[in-house]
């Protein structure tokens, strides 16, 4: 089975630390949230990826190129414009003549792919549609189904009196090509909010497969600190994202000085040095060729590559972009900072 993968959107939610990387390429644990899903794919036996560009879409590009440094093989469309995820699907359509996934290329999720095609062939589904429970489906799409998994009814963001379950569209779908006969020929399209009930009215296959699986939107700040916190407590995993049964996972290449405190559990990168009397953890990902200066405390946070935090600086549930100086004695509380933010507030 082949792959498409709608890397298009722009993040805004996560700015700063988006205005000059595209989201699939936030890292997660000092990889970018994409290649997470690129494995996880090659775990189920998917070998053959499309990825839609939109914007910042070269950085994607040229970090993955061809695919086969992860075995993949991978193709790619560019949007010259917003097409929505409908849109990009239309668009790419070509590349596919049987059942294919599509996925929005920042869902963070260890989903049982193999066992959400299987559901979808053995139902002889035009659609399927993975589904997730969530405490709180106001902010999403609510999907109603009934006990053989056939979807009843589509509700966006609903109110806390109309919600009828906790499953939500987990942003992940097989599709059968029949089905892209009922996609409009414009853009910007929205499979989700256009497409999916369309299909839904003219009475057409469509079904959810529930799942218990992890799942995180890590659209805001707040998300992705919380998506760190259960990787490193390992109440989540990702492919190629396992941490040590101790907690502390520091490169070899990593140098910790003496005197600095390491307090796990902490993920430390390549050719980072933490100086003495400076604090690491608990719950803090650092990533290559960070410096941590003397004195400074880095608490539910996460550094990217090439910080520099100076002496006696304080960073308490802090994202910190990539080449990063944090001034001495600089205090940041629940925050997103880049360079350029920092530079602004000096």
């Amino acid at each position: 089975m082949k792959a498409l993968v709608l890397a298009g959107g722009k993040g805004t939610r996560l700015r700063p630390l988006t205005d000059k990387l595209p989201k699939p390429m936030v890292p997660v644990a000092n990889r970018p949230q994409l290649e997470h899903l690129l494995l996880l794919l090659r775990r189920h036996g998917i070998d053959e990826v499309v990825i839609t560009l939109g914007y910042c879409g070269q950085e994607i590009e040229d970090y993955f190129g061809d695919g086969s440094r992860l075995d993949l093989r991978i193709a790619y469309e560019r949007e010259e414009s917003l097409l929505g995820t409908g849109g990009a699907i239309v668009q790419a359509k070509h590349h596919f003549d049987d059942s294919f996934l599509v996925c929005n290329a920042d869902i963070v999720t260890d989903l049982n792919i193999s066992a959400l095609v299987h559901f979808h062939l053995e139902r002889n589904a035009l659609v399927t549609i993975a589904t997730t429970w969530v405490e709180d489906p106001t902010p999403y799409g609510l999907v109603e189904s009934d006990a053989k998994g056939r979807i009843q009814r589509f509700l966006e963001k609903p109110s806390l009196e109309e919600v009828t379950t906790n499953y939500i569209n987990a942003g992940l779908y097989v599709l059968e090509p029949d089905a892209l006969e009922w996609f409009p020929l414009r853009t910007p399209l929205s499979i989700e909010r256009e497409v999916f009930p369309k299909l839904l009215e003219r009475g057409k296959a469509l079904y959810a497969y529930n799942s218990d699986n992890y799942w995180i939107d890590m659209g805001t700040p707040e998300k992705y600190l919380l998506l760190h916190r259960h990787l490193l407590s390992r109440t989540a995993e990702l492919p190629g994202c396992a941490f040590p049964a101790s907690g502390v996972a520091v490169d070899k290449t990593a140098k910790i000085f003496t005197g600095a405190r390491v307090i796990g559990p902490v993920l430390i990168g390549p050719l980072s040095q933490v100086l003495p009397g400076a604090t690491v953890g608990p719950f803090a990902v650092i990533g290559a060729n960070t410096h941590v200066g003397p004195g400074a405390v880095v608490r539910d946070s996460v550094l990217w590559d090439g910080v520099q935090v100076g002496a006696g600086a304080e960073l308490i549930s802090t994202v910190v972009g990539e080449g990063t100086t944090v001034p001495p004695s600089a205090r940041f509380v629940q925050r997103a900072v880049t360079a350029e933010t920092v530079t602004q507030e000096r």
